[in-house]
């Protein structure tokens, strides 16, 4: 049956494995857009947006054990936390090829 420790485990998988190749996609994507700094944004959001998705599918499978589980809401929130910092940190290396484009 599924924790939130493995349902973290999981989705932090999933974010990292997807990272590398969003940042591919996006330089090779960025080649094609030659310095518009609005269409870099634009590209960039869109990849980190895929990120998000695997995010918010592991915070609803914690959200589900929560009521499961009868949990408190702070035991969700605190694993729904924990997701979303890897979130940021995955998402942070995406910025940081987009500022790499934009310079």
């Amino acid at each position: 049956p599924a924790t939130y420790e493995s349902i973290l485990e999981e989705y932090t998988q999933k974010i990292e494995e997807a990272t590398p190749g969003l940042i591919d996609e996006y330089n090779e994507e960025a080649a094609e857009l030659s310095g518009d700094i609005n269409a870099l944004a634009e590209l960039s959001n869109s990849k980190i947006e895929e990120l998000a998705k695997i995010e918010t599918e592991g915070t609803e499978k914690m959200a589900e054990l929560m009521l499961e589980n009868g949990d408190e809401q702070e035991v969700y929130e605190e694993w729904a936390g924990k997701l979303y910092d890897v979130y940021e940190e995955y998402a942070g290396q995406i910025t940081d090829a987009y500022m790499d484009s934009a310079m």
